[in-house]
């Protein structure tokens, strides 16, 4: 374990455990269990990441850049306001409406 004070900053093993003057955690081959809160974030790797975010008033989880209900892009969404998948062709509003097209 390595703790610096002049940053301040905690290392374990060969920096696959770090936390940073500012609180950034990471680690390397985590296993996370119990309630994770995060206001924004991505999982995955490459371009086909899944994220986690806010549009507007309403937070959601998307694929690609379908980051909102009424979006045309590839991908999809879930929000508090609806689900949306494909180029905005299946949607299905907060109130249970549902719309598709193709």
């Amino acid at each position: 374990m390595q703790i610096n004070l002049s940053k301040p900053a905690i290392v374990f093993g060969n920096g696959t455990f770090k936390v940073n003057e500012n609180g950034r955690l990471e680690a390397t081959g985590a296993s996370i269990s119990g309630s994770v809160k995060a206001e924004s974030g991505s999982f995955g790797t490459g371009r086909q990441k899944i994220y986690i975010g806010t549009n507007g008033e309403y937070s959601s989880i998307y694929g690609q850049d379908h980051n909102s209900f009424n979006s045309t892009s590839k991908g999809f969404y879930l929000g508090a306001d609806g689900l949306s998948l494909g180029n905005g062709t299946f949607k299905v509003n907060e109130n249970g409406r549902l719309e598709a097209t193709g």
